[in-house]
């Protein structure tokens, strides 16, 4: 699932970079402020690297710099993520309670969860 060979794609982050570029010099503006999220992360992050003086900032949200071993999931969060949600209501308000592996330890309300899980599975 993770860390396995590298394939061959036609479409590179440096192609998305390129493109991206492409798009700043469309809109006529000589150096920009990036931010990219997940994907877009790793995009501003190639920008940055291979177009250096058209950027000032880069903001890189949700993402990883793809060199392995960096940004991969525990084994319960990747659990967590790869379940299916239970069809059973009160099972499924249940399980929202392991969303603590992915949320912040500190500010996470295991209650709040719930009522948020219970709404979300009665729309």
């Amino acid at each position: 699932f993770f860390g396995g060979d590298p394939v061959e794609v036609p479409y590179t982050l440096s192609d998305m970079a390129a493109d991206a570029i492409g798009l700043v010099d469309a809109l006529d503006c000589e150096v920009v402020d990036a931010v990219g999220v997940s994907m877009g992360g790793m995009i501003v992050q190639t920008m940055a690297i291979e177009h250096p003086g058209r950027l000032r900032s880069v903001v890189s949200i949700m993402s990883t710099t793809g060199g392995p071993g960096v940004g991969l999931p525990t084994e319960t969060a990747l659990e967590q993520l790869l379940m299916e949600p239970p069809d059973n209501r009160e099972e499924y308000i249940e399980s929202s309670v392991g969303a603590k592996v992915w949320s912040s330890q500190r500010y996470f309300d295991p209650q709040r969860a719930r009522e948020k899980a219970a709404a979300n599975f009665d729309r």
